[in-house]
Parts: structure tokens; C-alpha cells; sequence
């Protein structure tokens, strides 16, 4: 055999282990995060997630940098979200959301969104030209913005601002809203952590209930911690 074939067949050989080997790699991610709880780092905490949950994340560790981790759940269970072909088969064109409950959940790490509702109200007023079109039966004024519908409520010194993509007042829609991870960071107008969740429009009736369960829920991931380094060694030069 040539030098030349024997090169080439190393080559071959070595491209396709390194192939096989990342393939497996993948899998094997894959496969743990559908098995296995495992351990997340967002922003400067630590969160231990359930097998089946979790379908992405973003950002660094570190106090300083933008975090996120995105998850998938049904309500009110909040089992993790199964997604079949069967869903899309037997229900074509209709929405996950509002069909299945589905409740895709970020819990993100100074986003830029991890505002206040008064906030989320201001920017909307300042960009989205917002028109009031009407009043819901539970106390919602309802404005006209490009993306959809914005819904507000004040209770007592608080707003409550959702923001819906919907092409009607009849479309069923699906709706966002931010809300602060932790209690004691209620009332502030930035959150370092945040939950923004989106959900069918049918659940704006019981958006307390749904922001409580899955904060309780996220709050209970929150069982692992960060190494703290208190210091690092100080390299001298050696003389010249």
C-alpha cells in the first residue's frame, strides 16, 4: 500500500471516530437531560432541574452577565411538557397552548425585560402607541398594540400588565407576562431574577394562581450552590 493510501485512510478513520464520538456525545446529553436531573447555573445561583423540563439555555455564569434558562411545563400539573407528532397530527394548526396547557417558562438573569409591570406598561406606552379599546369582565382595560393586545389592571398600588399576541378580541392567543422569581423582589422596578412565562389567553382569569404554582415550582429547583472563590493565587515573576 502507498504512502499516500495509508494517509488518506488514517485520516478517514480518525475524522469518522471524531465524528462518532461527538454523535455520542449529543446523545448522550440528549438522553441525560430526558433521565436525569442535573445541575444549572443561572447568573451567581444554582438550580437542580428534573429530567424532562429544561429545552435550553443561554448566557454565563457571573454576576455581571445576562442569563437564561428556558423550560417547558403543563398546567396545572406542571408536569414536564411531552411533545408528541401525535399533537400536531390530530390537532393541525391549532396551538399548543391552548390545547394542551402548555406553559413555556424563562427564568432569566438581568434581561433586559426583567421589569416591573409599570415598567412593561411605560415602554409600551412610549413605543407600541397603545389604544384602549375596551374593558374585560374581570377589570382589564384592553389597548390595541402592532404585536396583539395589552391587558392592565391596578390593584391597589400595583399594575398588571399582560401582553398578548392576538390578530382579534376573539382569538384565542398566546400571552406573556413577567414576574419577579423571588417575593421580596416584588414592588422593585428591575429583577436580577425573573420568570417570563407565556401561556394561553384563557389562563388571564388565573394568573395569580399560575404565576404562584410555577414559582413555587422553580423555587423548589433552587437546592444547589456556586463555589464561592475568595481568592486567587498571586503569581510572582521569578528575577531575571
Amino acid at each position: 500500500m502507498s504512502m499516500l493510501k495509508i494517509i488518506t485512510l488514517t485520516t478517514v478513520v480518525g475524522v469518522t471516530a471524531l465524528c462518532l464520538a461527538g454523535a455520542w456525545a449529543v446523545h448522550k446529553h440528549s438522553v441525560e437531560e430526558k433521565t436525569m436531573s442535573h445541575q444549572v447555573l443561572i447568573g451567581d445561583d444554582c438550580f437542580v432541574i428534573p429530567p424532562g423540563y429544561s429545552s435550553g439555555q443561554g448566557g454565563r455564569v457571573g454576576n455581571t452577565g445576562m442569563a437564561l434558562l428556558m423550560l417547558r411545563m403543563q398546567y396545572p400539573s406542571l408536569a414536564p411538557f411531552r411533545e408528541t407528532k401525535e399533537m400536531h397530527t390530530q390537532h393541525p394548526g391549532q396551538s399548543e397552548f391552548d390545547i394542551f396547557d402548555l406553559i413555556d417558562v424563562s427564568l432569566q438573569y438581568k434581561e433586559p425585560n426583567n421589569v416591573s409591570d409599570e415598567e412593561i406598561f411605560r415602554r409600551s406606552t412610549r413605543y407600541d402607541n397603545p389604544v384602549k379599546i375596551g374593558t374585560t369582565p374581570d377589570g382589564y382595560d384592553v389597548y390595541k398594540i402592532v404585536t396583539g393586545r395589552l391587558y392592565s389592571k391596578d390593584v391597589g398600588q400595583h399594575k398588571i400588565v399582560i401582553s398578548c399576541v392576538q390578530l382579534s378580541d376573539d382569538d384565542s392567543g398566546i400571552c406573556h407576562y413577567i414576574a419577579p422569581l423571588w417575593e421580596k423582589d416584588e414592588g422593585k422596578e428591575f429583577y436580577d431574577y425573573a420568570l417570563y412565562l407565556a401561556f394561553s389567553k384563557k389562563y388571564i382569569p388565573h394568573l395569580d394562581e399560575l404565576v404562584g404554582a410555577v414559582r413555587q415550582k422553580v423555587q423548589s429547583w433552587h437546592r444547589c450552590a456556586i463555589p464561592k472563590v475568595e481568592s486567587f493565587p498571586t503569581v510572582k515573576s521569578s528575577p531575571t
